[in-house]
């Protein structure tokens, strides 16, 4: 009986993108280590401006994290080839939930009551 596995294929190191807080300077030296031993291109390492401590709230995520990200992604062309966010030292580890406006909630129930008449249709 002939058994094949397959496995899944490693990330590569052109699939990775470093991101660094610019608030500790050891986060910084660490991914310029970690990219010279896993062969990480330059202009990999993204550096945010980011607040010290394990936690974040939720708008402040959206404001200094994501929105970056997904700029310096979009400057470098790199949208379609990352695939996995290395964090280091000083990234924060939680982001805080999510609250919920006014907005939100008319646009909750706005859903729930088209699904209702979709359900009736």
């Amino acid at each position: 009986m002939l058994l094949v596995v397959r496995c899944a294929s490693a990330l590569t190191a052109d699939e990775l993108l470093l991101v660094v807080s610019k608030n500790q300077p050891e986060s910084q030296q660490l991914a310029e280590f970690y990219a010279t031993a896993r062969g990480v291109s330059a202009g990999r390492i993204a550096a945010l401006d980011l607040p010290t401590g394990d936690d974040i709230s939720f708008d402040a995520y959206e404001r200094d994290v994501a929105a970056p990200l997904s700029e310096f992604l979009r400057d470098n062309k790199l949208e379609q080839k990352v695939k996995c966010l290395v964090t280091f030292y000083g990234v924060p580890l939680r982001i805080g939930a999510r609250r919920v406006t006014s907005e939100d909630r008319d646009e909750i129930n706005q859903l729930k009551q088209k699904h209702i008449d979709l359900q009736a249709s």
